[in-house]
């Protein structure tokens, strides 16, 4: 395939008609020059003609020409001064110049410099004018074409690119899709078993609840019970994830009991016991509406990754604060912060930084969070540490 095969079929053969409609502009003091250039060319060409360099720029000011062609000669601009204005302005307009044999010397170093595209002495040859003129449309023709095909393989590469970027995008949705699709079964299953287990649990609870046991043992069969509790919500919300929103939500609930129940289960973490661990609750908390026991899985992964961040003697904080429309959670840690490769992943199913982790546990949080009609957002400081809150709207009175 050759170019103009090339132009016509990426362009179209009716673009590629109109990138050169063969449009002149003559200009030279002597009208009965222009009277001959005009019979000459008009024949293959539309062509207007001028006797004034001054109102040949207002004539190109008003319409794009492919070619002007000008004496070198004239009063007021010369042939070679109104080309190089003609290029500043226009420098895909191809550019002709009318010469006397003395003036070859200006002129050629015009056509070195870029002002004219050719010239033609005089008195001209009719057969070389017209060839010279054909050549030059050519040239512009080609130009033309080559910039528009560059800029049509620019349009196809963005689109092509854009295209690409889906096409990974999907294949890693249905990568995570299977994947999640293999944990729902996985999940499903051992959510069964453990839901067994955890009534054993609950009647066990139920059996001690009226002995009269000390004060710190209840609360180790209590602890029992949460963290038993915590698992099966784990592996549910494992679950629900892989489904999609099939978790539920009951009714108002406490978020200060909420709070303080995945507080009293994360101290039972040996590590907690080596970090400050602050508890900040505002006055008169109101409900929201949420499935409590979903919330505190948040909660409690939120103040187990704030463990994970922070060393021995670290601090950690968690604050529930009551605004106009919502509640907002936060637990904050003064570890060293997540990099800014890891936020950009942070909810990618399946990532973690973590030897052991599985990559779902913000992912997680976060669906829960929002199937309540909440949002949940990570900041990290400049100097370190990590703030991961979340807010929920406040239940409807009535």
């Amino acid at each position: 395939m050759n170019v103009e095969e090339l132009i016509h079929e990426t362009l179209g053969s009716e673009e590629a008609s109109r990138l050169v409609p063969g449009k002149i502009l003559a200009v030279d003091d002597d009208d009965g020059n222009l009277v001959v250039l005009e019979a000459v060319l008009s024949e293959r060409y539309r062509v207007t003609t001028t006797t004034s360099p001054l109102q040949a720029l207002k004539l190109i000011s008003a319409t794009e020409f492919d070619m002007v062609i000008t004496d070198q000669r004239m009063p007021d601009m010369t042939g070679v001064e109104l080309l190089k204005e003609v290029r500043a302005r226009w420098p895909r307009t191809v550019r002709m110049v009318i010469s006397a044999y003395s003036d070859v010397t200006a002129i050629l170093q015009a056509i070195n410099e870029g002002e004219a595209y050719r010239f033609v002495l005089k008195p001209w040859n009719l057969d070389e004018l017209v060839t010279a003129v054909k050549q030059g449309m050519e040239h512009r023709y080609n130009v033309l074409a080559i910039e528009r095909l560059a800029g049509v393989l620019h349009e196809r590469n963005t689109k092509l690119v854009a295209a690409l970027s889906e096409l990974k995008d999907a294949q890693n949705q249905l990568l995570h899709a299977a994947r999640l699709a293999t944990v729902g079964q996985l999940t499903a299953g051992i959510a069964h078993e453990l839901k067994n287990h955890l009534t054993g649990i609950q009647l066990l609870m139920e059996v001690v609840r009226g002995a009269d046991l000390p004060a710190d043992m209840a609360g180790f069969v209590q602890a029992g019970r949460d963290s038993a509790e915590a698992l099966f919500q784990l592996v549910s919300g494992l679950n629900a994830f892989s489904r999609k929103g099939a978790g539920s939500v009951p009714g108002p609930c406490s978020v200060r009991d909420v709070v303080e129940r995945a507080v009293r289960l994360v101290r039972t973490d040996v590590r907690c016991k080596k970090r400050d661990l602050a508890v900040r609750l505002a006055d008169e908390l109101p409900a929201v509406l949420a499935d409590g026991d979903r919330l505190r899985q948040v909660v409690v992964n939120l103040l187990r990754n704030a463990l994970d961040a922070t060393g021995d003697g670290g601090r950690l904080e968690v604050a529930v604060g009551r605004h106009a429309s919502h509640v907002e959670v936060s637990v904050t840690d003064d570890g060293p912060g997540i990099p800014a490769p890891v936020r950009e992943r942070l909810f990618e199913p399946f990532f973690t930084t973590k030897e052991n982790g599985l990559g779902l546990g913000l992912g997680i949080c976060r669906q829960i969070v929002e199937e309540h009609g909440g949002t949940l957002a990570v900041d990290c400081g400049v100097q370190g540490g990590t703030r991961v809150s979340f807010r929920l709207p406040l239940a409807q009175e009535g």
